[in-house]
């Protein structure tokens, strides 16, 4: 699957992960790319008081054993936003229990 037109998985210069947000840290939103839109559209809303804690994502051309990209989370202290792609050197692999 690939979300976003001719961007891979690693930057070929850095080597660093590319991750695109979809769901931004304090949003009670969570939005998905619609491939056939090519825009990103609202997948589902939170109940009242609850937020996304962190900014999530996926990281582009990749796809898990759901048939979905791979899932990010990334921890900042400010929020991203919807769409941007963020260039990250991972340091730590977290296993699903």
């Amino acid at each position: 699957m690939r979300s976003v037109p001719n961007l891979g998985p690693f930057d070929k210069e850095s080597g660093h992960v590319n991750a695109i947000i979809d769901t931004p840290k304090g949003s009670r939103n969570k939005f998905k790319f619609d491939e056939r839109l090519g825009l990103f559209r609202l997948g589902g809303t939170l109940p009242v008081g609850s937020v996304f804690p962190f900014d999530f994502g996926y990281i582009p051309s990749t796809q898990g054993g759901d048939g979905d990209p791979l899932d990010v989370l990334i921890l900042m202290d400010e929020p991203a936003f919807t769409g941007q792609v963020s260039f990250w050197e991972p340091n730590r692999s977290l296993n699903r229990l």
